[in-house]
C-alpha cells in the first residue's frame, strides 16, 4: 500500500483579514516612508512572491484595457535575475484600483526596464532590508512577509473569485494546491445557510451575525 501524506509537514497560512492589512499599513506609514508602506498592499493585494515584486518592471504593468501586472521574472536576495516564476510560466493579475494608485504614479515617466520597487539607488530591494526599513516586525501581528500573499488569496476567495482564476493569478501548478492552502477560509453558502439554522435554533434570531462580522472585515 502506498503511504498518505499525514507524515509530511503542512504549510501553514495565516492571512491578514482586509482591515488587519490597512491597520498594518496605516502603522507603517507612521514608523517609515510612503513607499516601505505600499509595498505591504502591493504584496497584500496582488498576491506577488517577494521575488517577484522586487524584479517587478515598469514593462511589466499593463494598463490596455484593464491595469495588471505580467510576471515572468524573479529575484531572490542575493542571486540573480530569473527569466522564469517559481512557477514556470508567466501569468496577469489584474490590479485593484487601489494597487493601481500605487503603482501608476510612480510609473509615470519612467523607463521600461526601470524597477517599480527600486532600493535608494535603483538596485532590486532585497526582503532583509525591506524588513528592517519598515519596521514589519513592529506591526507584522505575528505574520511572515509570505503571509501577504496569503492575504490576497484568501481576500479574493472570500469574496466570490473563482478558485481557477485564483490559481491563475497566484500562479500555482494546480487548483488542489489552491485549495489545499485556502480552502479552509473559503466557507460556502451551505456552510452560511447551515449556521443560520444552528443560530435561530441556539436564539440568534440573525443566525449569522459571527459570519456577517468577518465578512464585513474582509470587504464583502
Amino acid at each position: 500500500m502506498p503511504k498518505g501524506t499525514s507524515h509530511k509537514a503542512k504549510r501553514e497560512i495565516f492571512p491578514f483579514t482586509l482591515s488587519e492589512l490597512r491597520a498594518v499599513h496605516a502603522d507603517m506609514l507612521r514608523y517609515t516612508n510612503p513607499t516601505n508602506a505600499d509595498i505591504v498592499l502591493a504584496l497584500g493585494l496582488t498576491g506577488l512572491r517577494w521575488r517577484e515584486l522586487a524584479d517587478l518592471r515598469v514593462r511589466d504593468v499593463q494598463q490596455l484595457l484593464c491595469p495588471a501586472l505580467h510576471i515572468s521574472r524573479s529575484k531572490s536576495d542575493g542571486q540573480s535575475v530569473r527569466t522564469v516564476t517559481k512557477g514556470g510560466k508567466a501569468r496577469t493579475i489584474p490590479l485593484a484600483d487601489d494597487v493601481a494608485a500605487i503603482i501608476l504614479p510612480r510609473i509615470r515617466g519612467m523607463r521600461p526596464d526601470a524597477l517599480v520597487f527600486p532600493n535608494t539607488v535603483g538596485a532590486a530591494r532585497t526582503g532583509r532590508n525591506w524588513t528592517r526599513d519598515s519596521h514589519w516586525t513592529d506591526v507584522n501581528l505575528g505574520r511572515r512577509v509570505h503571509d501577504l500573499r496569503h492575504t490576497a488569496a484568501t481576500i479574493w476567495l472570500q469574496n466570490g473569485v473563482d478558485l481557477k482564476t485564483v490559481q491563475a493569478w497566484l500562479g500555482h501548478s494546480s487548483a488542489k494546491l489552491t485549495a489545499d492552502l485556502c480552502a479552509h477560509y473559503m466557507g460556502s453558502d451551505a456552510d452560511a445557510a447551515a449556521l443560520a439554522r444552528m443560530n435561530v435554533v441556539l436564539g440568534d434570531a440573525g443566525g449569522t451575525q459571527q459570519c456577517k462580522r468577518r465578512k464585513t472585515e474582509n470587504g464583502v
